[in-house]
């Protein structure tokens, strides 16, 4: 009987083992299928990215060119203007001035650490020691200048001859990146020359008469 007992269990639990094989294959079915979409939506996701990215970098790229097309520069990265690559116009030629200096301070006086558009001031002493391309100067903002409009000083060239020979150069590279109300209407016979510091923007030099050359 125990025998027997024992074999009629075994045959019952049978159909009990089956059921749950059927299921247990269903839920692993199901699982493949929800993996097999999730790989789905994830390839897709990544195709939208990188048809985003890559329709971004067209973009980029067809601006680029259309700009070297017709003459000008690509866009700065930065959203701001270039001054290394100015537009053309404003002064020619060579003009006599009378320079002052300022320097990078929030106070009223100075106006800030940054030029009219935003970029940060470039001093005299960055580029004499190669930490510059150019020398940040304001001029008056009704003689029309493009903004990084480059012109040489006769008179600094000729004091700094020394570090311009070390750095390779035979000019300071100074450009029209600012201005300020004590130069309105004054044309070309005003310019100031962004320097380190106060004490820097003092330099007699710098204070007295000056030649532009803005070239032809």
């Amino acid at each position: 009987m125990a025998i027997g007992s024992a074999t009629s269990s075994s045959r019952a639990a049978s159909p009990s083992r089956t059921g749950k094989a059927k299921r247990t294959k269903k839920s692993g079915q199901a699982k493949r299928k929800r993996r097999a979409r999730g790989t789905k939506t994830a390839d897709k996701t990544k195709l939208s990215r990188d048809a985003r990215a890559a329709h971004q970098a067209g973009n980029s790229a067809h601006t680029n060119a259309l700009a070297q097309n017709f003459g000008a520069s690509p866009a700065p990265k930065t959203g701001r203007p270039d001054p290394m690559n100015p537009a053309a116009g404003g002064p020619s030629g060579v003009h006599k001035s009378r320079g002052t200096g300022y320097y990078p301070s929030n106070s009223k006086m100075e106006g800030g650490f940054n030029d009219r558009k935003g970029n940060k001031l470039a001093t005299l002493q960055d580029f004499l020691e190669g930490k510059s391309k150019y020398v940040s100067v304001a001029m008056d903002k009704n003689q029309k200048i493009p903004y990084g409009k480059g012109l040489n000083i006769k008179e600094l060239d000729q004091k700094y001859a020394e570090q311009l020979k070390k750095l390779g150069k035979e000019h300071i590279d100074f450009r029209v990146v600012d201005t300020g109300g004590a130069f309105t209407n004054k044309g070309t016979g005003r310019i100031d020359i962004a320097t380190r510091d106060r004490k820097a923007s003092l330099d007699p030099t710098i204070n007295g008469p000056l030649t532009l050359d803005f070239g032809k």
